[in-house]
């Protein structure tokens, strides 16, 4: 962590840029963020079961004690600078479900504020791509932005990458995070850096062609909403929506499922992948290929209900799941969650280990159970597709199939943790002085997935990554490479 990190200008960004926290009205004074920072510490090392899994506890302590004593120097803190002092330490923490939410007034804010640019973008071989400018006639598909108000994508990835949270040590996936996210309210770019930095309504892009023709173009901001509704319209919010199979030649076919989020609108997962599954075995079909590359993760109904379909012996997906602690006390005044029966488990429930965690005990976990073949289960060649989108429960699938059967990974390598994500049931935990509500997983998951690395995304068998020029061309090279080790 840095001194510009919290809230002094950048050096990553034009000298007469002001940080926006600078103009910021809401204030916590000294004392009340010793207040919130000495509780967040405390509830991450006493819950969190990963909290020193990937960061040693002294720099842990480094950056906590880093926040207060800036606000002590600086005689308070503004609300921009403590959630972006919060955000980075939570993401020293190495552990993608664990962030800082904003606070209800600024949440309310974006709903207002012109901080987003209207675009669908992507960054690759750290270059920025324009995918979708709607309605903005000077912007096409495949144009490069050079810089975004005078900052280069160098300059922009220096300044966020530190507060995009991941899994293990994949940092790889940080530039997945800098344009958009499901997690927070839109990319590390509009997130994070409209708190950086004064951001104008008016944005101003220096532009190359795919001729080679530089211009500067100027957009208009927008706020959240509109902006979700940009950068968001092609993704599938829902496993009901997520699924789909399209033929090909006379034994292939293409099945993709784009997420697993199966609690705002659920549904029977065999619902959906029963008829897959038949036509494949009715049609004869015995080459899969299975495209999760926008699949982030999800519910565990979803992600168990495929894997049933691609096994041919009884098997867990996971193993263990295990808690650093089940005596919430100290913290009930400040802690929520969906499922009430986390923040005061009955005993019996769990076994405790030699380490001094606790383990839930199987037949209180459906996360461990045991899963049948389903009947028109797959046998066939299969080829899955993957990414630097996928993280959690998707990579938690991919891994536990390439060990239970024989799968060739195409693609790119993945974020999440193979070995087991710490998620699960999260709580939520909110800051008295600040209100800030920060997500607090309790749960580390070990999966059944064989002798994989700890923290490192799985590499794929065939790399065939995006590239500038791929996407210019509207070319899919993974797809490609799949669909050539299929071909009749």
């Amino acid at each position: 962590m840095t001194s510009s990190s919290l809230g002094a200008p950048s050096p990553d960004g034009p000298a007469s840029t002001m940080s926006l926290s600078q103009s910021q009205t809401v204030t916590f004074s000294p004392a009340q963020v010793r207040v919130d920072v000495t509780l967040a510490r405390n509830a991450y090392r006493d819950i969190h079961p990963g909290y020193t899994r990937f960061t040693d506890q002294a720099t842990l302590d480094q950056a906590w004690d880093l926040i207060i004593e800036s606000a002590d120097a600086q005689g308070g803190m503004s609300e921009a600078d403590f959630y972006l002092a919060i955000s980075e330490t939570l993401a020293l923490i190495r552990c993608d479900h664990t962030k800082a939410e904003l606070s209800p007034s600024m949440k309310a804010n974006r709903k207002t504020q012109t901080v987003y640019l209207p675009l669908r973008w992507t960054i690759v071989q750290n270059r920025g791509i324009i995918q979708d400018a709607p309605n903005n006639p000077q912007l096409k598909p495949g144009d490069e932005i050079i810089t975004i108000d005078g900052r280069t994508i160098h300059d922009l990835q220096a300044a966020l990458h530190r507060y995009i949270p991941v899994d293990g040590y994949n940092d790889h996936i940080r530039d997945g995070g800098m344009t958009a996210s499901g997690e927070l309210m839109g990319g590390a770019v509009d997130h994070f850096g409209s708190l950086l930095w004064d951001t104008l309504s008016t944005a101003r892009l220096e532009i190359e062609t795919s001729d080679g023709e530089r211009r500067i173009v100027e957009i208009e901001r927008v706020p959240f909403e509109d902006w979700e509704t940009i950068a968001t319209a092609k993704d599938a919010k829902n496993f009901k929506d997520a699924v789909t199979l399209t033929q090909v030649g006379k034994r292939g076919a293409v099945l993709s499922v784009d997420t697993f989020v199966n609690y705002r609108q659920p549904v029977d997962p065999d619902s959906l992948y029963g008829p897959v599954f038949e036509a494949l075995a009715s049609e004869g079909r015995d080459k899969l290929i299975l495209d999760l590359r926008q699949n982030g993760g999800g519910s565990t109904d979803a992600s168990q209900g495929l894997f049933s379909y691609l096994i041919d012996a009884p098997r867990q997906m996971k193993l263990v799941e295990t808690f650093k602690t089940i005596d919430h006390d100290a913290y009930t005044n400040y802690i929520s969650t969906w499922e009430q029966r986390a923040i005061n488990p009955p005993r019996v429930a769990f076994k405790k280990t030699k380490a001094g965690e606790y383990q839930l005990r199987g037949v209180f976990s459906d996360a461990t159970d045991t899963i049948k073949p389903a009947p028109t289960g797959f046998k066939g060649e299969l080829i899955v597709l993957t990414s630097r989108n996928n993280s959690s429960g998707s990579t938690n699938l991919i891994s536990a199939v390439r060990a239970a059967r024989d799968v060739t990974l195409v693609g790119e390598k993945t974020g999440g943790n193979p070995a087991g994500t710490t998620a699960g049931t999260l709580f939520f935990l909110k800051l008295p002085e600040s209100a800030l509500k920060l997500r607090l997983p309790i749960t580390r998951f070990t999966n059944n997935a064989g002798d994989v690395k700890d923290g490192i995304g799985l590499e794929p068998d065939v790399s065939a990554p995006d590239t500038v020029a791929s996407l210019r061309q509207g070319r899919d090279p993974a797809m490609e490479a799949a669909l050539a080790m299929i071909a009749d």
